[in-house]
């Protein structure tokens, strides 16, 4: 039956009785005695669409949507009060049904008659405020993706923002359809499935809704954060590509994924202790998110031989084998299948942090893995692990091996052997060796050579454009990425051929992007950075064996000394000048001055690898004024009108690791130098870079 049901809980269905429900609500709700007349119409209308809804004034909460409690006598009465909020409108009456406002979607679990069920499966009290307020709009349906915002007018298209898609941009979409969102819970999934129930598929119904029956549970509690830790990160990377231009790497990803999954773990531990948050997210995870101890995985650069997680069974057996290890110090017979499941799933962890690692990073796995499980420890070892470093290095090249026969990119490129094709030139080793991250990727999801040439070309033509889309620039830039890191890498073609092919990566602004992405580093930030601490320890350096150096250094000086504005810029570039002169390199291969009016081949001639500074030919006494300062490479301009030389450096050094360029033989110390100590990429230092190292130290 339709009608209105009154306080005594009967449901009148003729006119006369509803109109004195209707009455009788509208009274007490306002405080006034009796419809007044200009109100009649309105409150005719009220019970109409009242009716045709089929709900109650004085229904219970449980049989209106969820989202609107304040309707009917929970009404918030303050919120209506006429002198605070004006005119009463049928559409700002919260009172009003909401069809004649916007429609709202049906959440999940309404079946159970309780809101609180879904409210409590979708923003668990642990949440962070971030997230539960990201789950809340998911729920609703309304968080601002495009579909949303371009039904409000709030924006010209409701298509998605990421290239190669082109679907329109739903809630569901973003947070599943889209091949952005599908990488992410790929990539993800593995870590995910430890917490769902035997036979649970990871879908769209869990992402968006919660875990069902299962929540509650411990695992429940894990899963449904960290979901809200990948739905935060694609929401975030979402934002930056919108608002930003900015397309953030995997890598940058997977850092965020892990500090907001770090923040949960860190937070259980305070509250409950160490041993207990273990319990809760489990020891594989806790290790490949916290670590034993330390940052773990976060650490850029960091291989912990406690991230491995292995197999059930084998965790059992070291677990009772370090228990006897501390009673009798005697350590657990080793199977051949026990030994290879350890050394697989350390080979595993190691090569998602570094397909090459060197000598030390592999001895400070097997140290961490003797350390976690004393059981382990060689009796015929000095160390107590020099053999297990021995098996990790050859199994790291095993494993290798079967990455290279699946198609890996990165250690294809390597190949020692030749194949029948090949040409009969030595084949060189392509590995990263210069601390780089991204050295050469894997291709993004469903593109292959040919679909990222596609895009390629389509990057040429806007790059041609008078007025450029930026944004569209650079996230055509980041989906060829790997692309451009294979041609790079593998094929070394000239610099010539790079900029025929990728114009768009000799402009400043993608320069910085492409380092970014091998390295993770922002490199006119943290080259400034490194130029404003080292300068005044180099200055110092400079002047204490001024004598010692050649005349160049003593001229160099000499016009410090002479400068009056500007000292700050002056003492920089006087610090980057001075540095292959104090190194012993050739100064004069790195740096060139020349007049505006010399021919542009005689500027550049013989220069492969520096920075040239074009003075005005003015005849006067005074000091000649900087026209342009240019990066050189291979005898090209390649980028000019920079602003001072520190700046120049810095893109000349960005230009080296996005072009993959070997430092010349005349300046390595010079770059190491940039490399290691300024840029922080890389720790193996010569004895010539040590010693300055040491000394701008003390």
């Amino acid at each position: 039956m339709k009608g209105l049901r009154g306080k005594d809980g009967e449901v009148v269905g003729d006119t006369e009785g509803m109109l004195g429900v209707a009455e009788k609500f509208y009274t007490e709700l306002f405080g006034e005695k009796e419809v007044v007349e200009e109100r009649v119409e309105e409150v005719v209308g009220f019970i109409e669409r009242v009716v045709e809804e089929g709900v109650g004034l004085d229904a219970p909460v449980e049989m209106t949507e969820w989202f609107s409690r304040a309707s009917g006598a929970r009404l918030n009465r303050d919120k209506c009060d006429l002198k605070l909020y004006g005119q009463w409108t049928e559409t700002e009456h919260l009172g009003m049904p909401l069809t004649g406002r916007e429609q709202m979607c049906q959440v999940r679990g309404l079946a159970l008659g309780r809101t609180e069920d879904v409210w409590k499966a979708v923003a668990h009290p642990d949440l962070m405020h971030r997230h539960r307020d990201l789950a809340w709009l998911v729920t609703h349906e309304v968080l601002p993706v495009q579909s949303v915002l371009h039904a409000r007018s709030l924006a010209r298209t409701a298509v998605c923002p990421r290239i190669g898609c082109g679907r329109e941009e739903t809630v569901r979409h973003f947070l599943w359809d889209c091949w952005a969102a599908q990488a992410l819970w790929k990539r993800w999934r593995g870590f995910l499935q430890k917490y769902m129930e035997e036979g649970a598929t990871l879908d769209c119904q869990l992402i968006l809704y919660g875990g069902g029956k299962v929540r509650g549970t411990r695992a429940w509690r894990a899963l449904w954060l960290a979901i809200n830790c990948l739905k935060w990160t694609l929401w975030a990377a979402r934002t930056a590509l919108k608002l930003e231009g900015k397309v953030l790497s995997t890598e940058a990803t997977k850092r965020m994924v892990l500090a907001a999954l770090r923040d949960y773990m860190l937070r259980d531990c305070r509250k409950k202790g160490k041993e207990r948050a273990i319990q809760m997210w489990g020891h594989a995870a806790w290790a490949l998110v916290v670590g034993e101890g330390g940052p773990g995985l976060l650490g850029q650069g960091t291989v912990h031989g406690g991230a491995a997680a292995f197999s059930y069974d084998v965790e059992l057996k070291l677990r009772k084998g370090n228990e006897a290890y501390e009673k009798t110090k005697k350590g657990i017979s080793l199977t051949r299948d026990m030994k290879m499941d350890i050394l697989d799933k350390i080979a595993q962890a190691v090569f998602e942090l570094k397909a090459y690692p060197d000598q030390d990073q592999i001895e400070s796995v097997a140290s961490a893995l003797v350390s976690k499980h004393p059981c382990l420890r060689e009796p015929g070892s000095e160390t107590g692990y020099d053999g297990w470093k021995i098996s990790i290095k050859y199994k790291l090249g095993n494993y290798r091996s079967k990455l290279r026969q699946a198609g890996c990119i990165e250690v294809s490129i390597n190949r020692k052997r030749r194949n029948d094709g090949d040409d009969g030139a030595s084949p060189s080793l392509k590995r990263a060796k210069r601390g780089e991250i991204n050295h050469v990727p894997d291709h993004p999801d469903n593109h292959t050579d040919d679909s990222l040439e596609e895009e390629r070309l389509a990057l040429v033509e806007e790059f041609k454009k008078r007025n450029k889309n930026v944004a569209l620039i650079k996230q055509q830039m980041e989906l060829t990425f790997s692309l451009r890191r294979k041609e790079i890498v593998d094929l070394e073609p000239m610099v010539s051929e790079v900029r025929e092919r990728w114009p768009a990566l000799f402009c400043e602004a993608e320069i910085r992007e492409e380092f970014h992405r091998i390295t993770n580093k922002n490199l006119i930030d943290d080259f400034r950075a490194a130029i404003n601490q080292h300068t005044p320890g180099l200055h110092r350096l400079y002047r204490a064996r001024r004598t010692a150096f050649p005349p160049a250094m003593d001229q160099l000086l000499n016009r410090l000394d002479e400068e009056t504005s500007d000292i700050t810029a002056h003492r920089q570039t006087a610090a980057l000048k001075g540095l292959p002169l104090y190194l012993r390199d050739s100064h004069e291969k790195l740096f060139r001055n020349c007049l505006d009016t010399d021919p542009e081949e005689e500027q550049t001639k013989g220069l492969i690898v520096g920075i040239l500074t074009v003075l005005e030919d003015d005849d006067s006494s005074a000091p000649a004024r900087i026209m342009n300062i240019a990066v050189i490479l291979e005898e090209d301009i390649v980028l000019q009108d920079l602003p001072d030389l520190p700046t120049a450096f810095a893109f000349l050094f960005g230009l080296i690791y996005s072009l993959n360029l070997q430092y010349p033989k005349e300046l390595r110390y010079t770059f190491e130098t940039i490399q290691k100590v300024f840029m922080e990429l890389g720790t193996d230092l010569s004895a010539r870079v040590r010693s300055l190292k040491n000394k701008l130290l003390q």
